[in-house]
Parts: C-alpha cells; sequence; structure tokens
C-alpha cells in the first residue's frame, strides 16, 4: 500500500480509505491473542506481587532468566504478510508445516537490563549441565558488571515460575 501511495504521489491513508470504501479488510497472516492466557495473569499477579514490596534493594538484587523459542521460516513463497481480501471470501492458506523449524533463546536480566542472551542451536533445549553452565557464567559477569550486588547479600535468581 505503500508503495501504491508513493506510485501514485498521494498520501498512504488515502490508499487505507479507498481499499477500506470497496470492501476490503486487512487480514495478518498470523493469530493474535487479545485476551491474557491464565498462565499470563498469573505472571503478571507475580510481577505485582513483587513490586508491591517497593524495596529498593530487594528488587535490584533479582536476576531472572528463561527460554525461549523461536519459529523460523525460510520459505520465500512470495506472499505477503498481510493481504487485502473482500470481507465475504476469506482466503484459505495451506497449513504450515507440522515440525517448524525453531531455535531456542536463553535471555538472562535484571534491574540494571540485559546481562546475556544466547542462542542455541536449532531443535537443541537447555539441559541441566547448561543450566549449571549458564548460572556460572552469569556469576561472572555480575562480578564485572555489579560488583556490589555480589559481595553483599547476593542476588535472587529467578526462575520462570519457580
Amino acid at each position: 500500500m505503500r508503495e501504491v501511495a508513493q506510485e501514485l504521489n498521494i498520501d498512504h491513508s488515502m490508499v487505507v480509505w479507498h481499499f477500506k470504501q470497496i470492501g476490503k479488510v486487512k487480514k495478518l497472516d498470523k493469530w493474535v491473542p487479545h485476551e491474557l492466557t491464565k498462565n499470563q495473569k498469573s505472571h503478571f499477579e507475580m510481577f505485582s506481587f513483587i513490586l508491591s514490596n517497593n524495596d529498593e534493594a530487594f528488587l535490584n538484587r533479582i536476576l531472572t532468566c528463561n527460554e525461549k523459542w523461536i519459529l523460523y521460516d525460510n520459505r520465500d513463497n512470495g506472499r505477503p504478510p498481510a493481504q487485502w481480501l473482500d470481507r465475504e471470501a476469506p482466503k484459505h492458506f495451506r497449513k504450515p508445516n507440522s515440525h517448524p523449524k525453531r531455535v531456542m533463546v536463553s535471555v538472562w536480566w535484571f534491574a540494571a537490563g540485559l546481562l546475556h542472551y544466547s542462542f542455541l542451536n536449532p531443535g537443541e533445549t537447555i539441559t541441566s549441565e547448561m543450566y549449571v553452565q549458564q548460572i556460572d557464567e552469569m556469576h561472572l559477569k555480575l562480578q564485572y558488571l555489579q560488583l556490589a550486588l555480589v559481595n553483599r547479600r547476593g542476588p535472587i535468581l529467578l526462575h520462570d515460575n519457580t
């Protein structure tokens, strides 16, 4: 649409308006949730409880880690991420591969910001040995970045739901 607006030398909003006038709606190629899941709500409640403590020294000691699978798809099928379609006739796309390619990222952060992140090999997941190794690496990084945190009462490790 931006290319159309540029080609016609008109504002982008005018192109959107004309598409809407002829009954087109913008459909994204992915599902976006609009409500929090029960798990997301429990995380929010836990975070609210921690913040209600209002003890800055306590909050500055929290070190947290989480892992996330990142799906990636390198196919070039020429389809844009969003399309303008008729309201009455939704376009059906073929089912995605039931075994998508994915890679896990491990992220560590604390009150001062991001401490470390690492991408594992495709399909590889965190093992107990790898987790212990990452904890040791984070302790060394904290000694360099936040020595006072390590020397005093020590960091508080908050991991996932534990």
